[in-house]
């Protein structure tokens, strides 16, 4: 395949419909209900496959990721679902605001946190409850 093809002229339809010429759809594996960013730039009209996640894999490497985690001591799926979320996320500020929970969590049966440190750890608890509920 070489970097510059030669184009195809396509016509829009009354509808405003295009058809993408069949060597390129089989080229990208563009298939019934594939979906395609669409975007105009200066007099052109780009389009750009767009790669949906395959969600039952997801969840299989998950679960299979959470196994895992069990063995090697956590103690919960929630506790490594929010870990490997902020793993995969790569967001060092979730994890973070997730060991601040936890250790206000901890504080709870053992009272040895300043009062402040406890005021501060309880604004950072509701950061990540925002946090979790955009992502």
């Amino acid at each position: 395949m070489s970097r510059y093809e030669k184009p195809d002229v396509i016509v829009v339809s009354a509808k405003g419909q295009v058809v993408t010429p069949q060597s390129i759809r089989e080229r990208l594996g563009i298939r019934p209900k594939t979906k395609l960013l669409v975007y105009g730039f200066q007099d052109a009209v780009i389009m750009k496959k767009l790669k949906v996640p395959d969600i039952a894999k997801e969840l299989e490497a998950m679960y299979k990721r959470i196994d895992e985690g069990i063995a090697k001591g956590l103690k919960s799926h929630a506790v490594f679902q929010l870990f490997s979320l902020a793993e995969k996320l790569e967001d060092s500020e979730l994890r973070h605001l997730w060991r601040t929970a936890n250790t206000l969590h901890q504080n709870f049966y053992e009272n040895w946190m300043p009062p402040r440190e406890v005021e501060l750890s309880i604004r950072d608890v509701k950061t990540l409850i925002e946090k979790l509920k955009s992502t």
